[in-house]
C-alpha cells in the first residue's frame, strides 16, 4: 500500500514507468494550484491497481499513457456521508489512458480533459449506482461536471451520470458508445451546454460505427441549457420524461426514438422550427411507438375489473392507431391511402357477391364479367345503396355484413385520402 495521506504537494511532481501493484490512497491531499505555467506535475506511463482519492484536492495534474484498474473517490470502511464532496478534480488531464473501472461520483469535475482514453467496464459520474442500500438524501449528493472535454473517448460499457450537475460547456467530442450513455435526473443550469459531437463517428475515414447497442438517454431533466447533436450516429435516443425550456439542436442525428415520449419531444422542437414535414415524420414514429407501447399494456392480464375496463379502452386506441397505420402510414401516404380503399372495398364487395344467395360456381364465375367491376366502381360511391335495393329476400346475413363493412372500409379510406393529401397543412 502507497499512503499519500496529508500530502501537500506546492510544485512540480514527476512520476515515470512506475507499477503501484497494491493499493494507493491519496487521503485529505492538496495539490496547490500551479501558478507557472512551466511547472508541471506529470504521471507517465504508470500502472496503478486501486487508487483511491478521497476528500482531496487534485490540481494541475496530466496522466500521460497510465492504466487504472480501479480509480474511485471512496475510501474502504468510511462513511460517504462524511463530507459533502469527496475530492475536487481541477485541470486534470488523461491522456491515453486505459480505466478498468472509474467511479467518480460526489466529486466536483472542473476543467478536465479525457482524452484518447478508454474506459473498459464501469464509468460512473454518480454516487447512487455505487452504493445502492444506502438511499438517503445525503447519499443522493450530485457530482458537478463543469467545463470538461471527453475527446475520443471509448466507452466500451456505457457511462452513468445520474444526478449530475453541469456548468458550463460541456464536451463529447469524437467518443465512441458500445453501451448507454445515461443522464437520468441530471441538471443543466441556465447557458450550459452538453455537445454531442461526431459520435461513433471516424474523422479519419468519414464514416460511422455501426454499433446496434449504442443508446443516448436524457431521462426525466428539464434541459434549461441547450443540448447539442452534431453527425451523432447511436441506434438509440431517449428523452422520456424530459422538458426542452432551452434549445435542442440536431444537425445529422441518426437515432430511432426509444419510445413515443422521445418522438413526441423530437416532433414538437421541429414545429418550433416550423419544419412541419420533418415534424410528421416524428409523428409517424410517434404513433407507431404508441401503438407497441399500448400491446404491451394489453397483453398483461389484468388484476382487478378496474384494470380490465382500461384494457378495454387500451384495445379500441390501438386498433384505431393500427388502422391509421394500416391505411396511410398515420398521413404520410395519399397512395398507401388509395390502395387501402380500393384493395378493401374489392374484398369485401366480392365477399358480399358471394353470398348474394348462397356460395355457388355462378356467383364465382360471374365476379370476372365486366358487369362485376361496373358494379364495384359504383359501389365505390359512398352514397350509392343499389346492390343492396336489388338482393332476394332470402339473401345470406353474410351479404349484408360484408357489404356494409366494405362500405365503411371504402368511407374511411376516403378521409384518410384526404388527410393524407394535406400532410403538409398540419401541424403534427
Amino acid at each position: 500500500m502507497v499512503d499519500f495521506t496529508d500530502v501537500i504537494f506546492e510544485k512540480n511532481l514527476t512520476v515515470r514507468n512506475t507499477d503501484f501493484n497494491g493499493y494507493t490512497l491519496f487521503e485529505s491531499v492538496e495539490f496547490k494550484k500551479l501558478e507557472n505555467k512551466y511547472n508541471k506535475r506529470i504521471f507517465q506511463n504508470v500502472n496503478f491497481n486501486e487508487i483511491t482519492c478521497c476528500n482531496s484536492y487534485m490540481r494541475n495534474i496530466t496522466f500521460q499513457q497510465c492504466n487504472f484498474e480501479e480509480l474511485n473517490v471512496y475510501k474502504v470502511g468510511v462513511d460517504i456521508n462524511s463530507s459533502p464532496y469527496s475530492t475536487e478534480w481541477d485541470t486534470i488531464n488523461f491522456n491515453n489512458c486505459k480505466f478498468n473501472k472509474l467511479l467518480l461520483g460526489k466529486s466536483i469535475i472542473k476543467d478536465c480533459i479525457f482524452n484518447k482514453s478508454t474506459i473498459v467496464e464501469e464509468a460512473y459520474f454518480c454516487n447512487h449506482i455505487l452504493y445502492p442500500t444506502n438511499r438517503n438524501k445525503s447519499s443522493d449528493i450530485s457530482t458537478i461536471i463543469e467545463n470538461t472535454k471527453f475527446i475520443e473517448v471509448d466507452f466500451q460499457n456505457g457511462a452513468n451520470f445520474k444526478y449530475a450537475i453541469f456548468i458550463g460547456k460541456i464536451y463529447f467530442d469524437y467518443i465512441e458508445i458500445e453501451s448507454t450513455l445515461q443522464f437520468k435526473d441530471i441538471k443543466l443550469e441556465n447557458n450550459s451546454y452538453i455537445i454531442f459531437n461526431g459520435i461513433n463517428y471516424n474523422y479519419e475515414t468519414e464514416k460511422f460505427i455501426k454499433n446496434k447497442n449504442s443508446k443516448i438517454e436524457i431521462v426525466n431533466t428539464v434541459i434549461n441549457g441547450r443540448v447539442d447533436f452534431n453527425n451523432v450516429f447511436i441506434s438509440g435516443l431517449n428523452l422520456e420524461g424530459s422538458n426542452i425550456v432551452g434549445i435542442l439542436n440536431k444537425i445529422n442525428l441518426k437515432a430511432k426514438p426509444i419510445n413515443s415520449d422521445t418522438a413526441c419531444i423530437l416532433k414538437n422542437e421541429e414545429l418550433k422550427k416550423n419544419n412541419t414535414i420533418k415534424a410528421l415524420e416524428f409523428k409517424a414514429i410517434e404513433k407507431d411507438k404508441y401503438t407497441k407501447e399500448l400491446f404491451d399494456k394489453i397483453i398483461e392480464f389484468p388484476k382487478n375489473l378496474g384494470e380490465a375496463i382500461k384494457k378495454a379502452s387500451y384495445f379500441f386506441d390501438y386498433l384505431s392507431i393500427l388502422l391509421s397505420k394500416i391505411s396511410n402510414n398515420h398521413g404520410q401516404n395519399w397512395w398507401q391511402a388509395v390502395f387501402f380503399t380500393f384493395g378493401f372495398g374489392f374484398l369485401f364487395f366480392s365477399l358480399s357477391y358471394l353470398f348474394i344467395s348462397n356460395v355457388n360456381i355462378y356467383n364465382i364465375k360471374y365476379m370476372f364479367t365486366g358487369r362485376f367491376m361496373k358494379n364495384y366502381f359504383n359501389y365505390l360511391i359512398p352514397t350509392n345503396f343499389e346492390l343492396i335495393k336489388n338482393v332476394y329476400e332470402n339473401t345470406n346475413i353474410f351479404f349484408y355484413i360484408f357489404y356494409i363493412a366494405g362500405k365503411i372500409s371504402v368511407g374511411y379510406g376516403i378521409v384518410q385520402i384526404v388527410q393524407a393529401f394535406r400532410k403538409f397543412n398540419s401541424k403534427g
